[in-house]
């Protein structure tokens, strides 16, 4: 299998940062728990590592990160690719 290697520089992830971005603006708490859940099933969705912190996700999805995925040694990189993808 090919490795991944996804880049992310300031994604700047706040929803009213542009009323111009196209074709939406980015996703926050809530919202983009449940679209990672849902793009991203292996890594976000209710059967993966995360799937049982939905809801801390939903509630402060930053909180949440920080409490779960940083905590995972050698496994950020897993979980961040999604962002890079969804956010590219």
């Amino acid at each position: 299998m090919a490795k991944r290697i996804a880049f992310l520089f300031g994604a700047g992830a706040s929803k009213g940062a542009s009323i111009l971005t196209k074709p939406e603006p980015p996703p926050v708490m809530k919202d983009l728990y449940d679209k990672l859940a849902e793009q991203f099933p292996d890594e976000w969705g209710p059967t993966s590592r995360l799937g049982s912190h939905a809801d801390a996700f939903r509630r402060d999805f930053e909180k949440a990160f920080t409490d779960f995925v940083l905590q995972m040694p050698n496994n950020v990189s897993f979980w961040d690719q999604p962002f890079s993808i969804d956010f590219a």
